[in-house]
């Protein structure tokens, strides 16, 4: 999800400190490379940043559930977070 909709994500998850980096880096990158003067490249830029984004800040988004005492519903679940090197805990 984060990977196609950037800060939204963040934002519906009330993860505020990511949110908020997420804009602030934007509005930096946006200062410093102004479109005038930009390859075509620079167009991909946000998309290739939430890809390289995408995967570690959903990891440690579950990590920061479990670490508030969330569980995993089923058997199932439990064996995917652990395939993640997530420690789930005693069910």
């Amino acid at each position: 999800m984060y990977l196609f909709f950037g800060p939204l994500v963040p934002l519906f998850r009330a993860d505020w400190g990511e949110f908020i980096l997420y804009v602030v880096f934007f509005a930096v990158l946006a200062y410093l490379i102004p479109r005038s003067a930009a390859p075509n490249f620079i167009y991909y830029l946000p998309f290739t940043l939430n890809l390289i984004r995408a995967i570690p800040y959903n990891k440690r988004y579950i990590k920061d559930l479990v670490s508030r005492h969330w569980r995993a519903a089923t058997p199932l679940d439990i064996q995917k977070l652990t395939s993640l090197h997530i420690k789930v805990g005693e069910q």
